[in-house]
């Protein structure tokens, strides 16, 4: 029989992977940064862009919630414009 411990532990890395995952559905790395904060009970990942990511934050905010189940906190992602000199 596997353990509570166990079972903690391997829920705790299969969200992870699941929200890792989410951050580049498209195959086309679309990031150029990403900065993480964890504050009041919220890991806010912030990233630096110009492409389209609606399928990347469409993704992350599906797993977000089995996120909050296994962690008891939110998972937010914000996007911050990169614009590029020309």
């Amino acid at each position: 029989m596997i353990k509570r411990a166990a079972i903690i532990y391997i829920d705790s890395n299969d969200v992870i992977m699941k929200i890792s995952d989410s951050l580049d559905k498209s195959h086309e790395e679309p990031f150029s940064k990403i900065e993480i904060s964890l504050n009041n009970n919220k890991l806010e990942l912030t990233v630096n862009t110009e492409k389209d990511i609606l399928l990347e934050k469409w993704t992350f905010d599906n797993k977000s919630k089995l996120f909050k189940e296994v962690f008891e906190f939110d998972a937010i992602l914000n996007k911050k414009y990169k614009y590029i000199k020309r």
